[in-house]
């Protein structure tokens, strides 16, 4: 059944990382006379609800794996491939810059945070560093789960205030002193608490991120047209704007 709790012309869930350069979509569709209902949250815990029977229009996952899910059961049309991201480590104030990126996440008493794996593609990415810090140092990958907090992405996470940006709250209000999410994310964080930075790691502990889009909807034109906007290069510019990479 079709979610009609927005009864936009187009009804488009995505990944939360991905609100900033939809909201500025939105516009551009509206100007064209689109209306876009747009809800956004994690990705794998929108596979869940669109597997449980919810249909939108049009579902970008900031990860594969939940668009392969759903055309395994039959679900949606040919999959295309968007955008991508990186994982990086945001930084408080308070933690020192001058070690290495392994060192650093697993000093003692600096805390350590991802979203939630399974329910949110960034805390699958996130940990992914961690099985790579495995092959550089035995022993890593139980020390960084061991130690790790899962801060967003699923039901126990605590809620960002209304007007902040959720990673960068919970690093200023000193809930963990690293969070290790998307750079798209730590670079809207630091735009508004300019105390915070951005670290990336090396390329022995890098991880990429791919989104991917998939289409629900029965064909029509207002539904092509979305799609076919969500491919162009007007999003592609809002994206990069945003940090996301081509």
């Amino acid at each position: 059944m079709r979610d009609t709790a927005d009864r936009g012309d187009v009804l488009l869930w995505a990944a939360g990382s991905l609100v900033l350069p939809l909201e500025k979509a939105r516009c551009d569709l509206a100007a064209g006379g689109i209306r876009l209902a747009l809800q956004c949250g994690p990705s794998g815990t929108l596979r869940q609800r669109i597997e449980g029977g919810a249909r939108p229009d049009i579902f970008l996952s900031a990860a594969r794996a939940h668009i392969d899910r759903l055309v395994l059961r039959g679900l949606g049309q040919v999959p295309r491939r968007f955008c991508g991201n990186r994982i990086v480590a945001l930084l408080g104030p308070s933690v020192p810059r001058d070690r290495p990126f392994l060192d650093l996440l697993l000093a003692e008493g600096v805390t350590l945070a991802t979203s939630t794996p399974l329910a949110d593609p960034s805390g699958d990415y996130a940990w992914s560093i961690f099985d790579k810090a495995e092959t550089l140092r035995p022993g890593a990958r139980e020390a960084l789960k061991r130690k790790v907090r899962l801060l967003a992405g699923g039901p126990g996470a605590p809620s960002a205030p209304e007007g902040t940006h959720h990673y960068g709250w919970i690093v200023t209000e000193g809930l963990a002193d690293v969070f290790l999410t998307y750079a798209s994310s730590a670079r809207q964080a630091v735009a508004l608490y300019p105390e915070l930075t951005m670290l990336e790691p090396p390329p022995e502990l890098a991880i990429a991120a791919e989104f991917w889009g998939l289409r629900l909807g029965a064909p029509g034109a207002l539904c092509e047209t979305v799609w076919e906007y969500i491919h162009s290069g007007r999003f592609a510019q809002h994206l990069a704007e945003t940090g996301f990479e081509m």
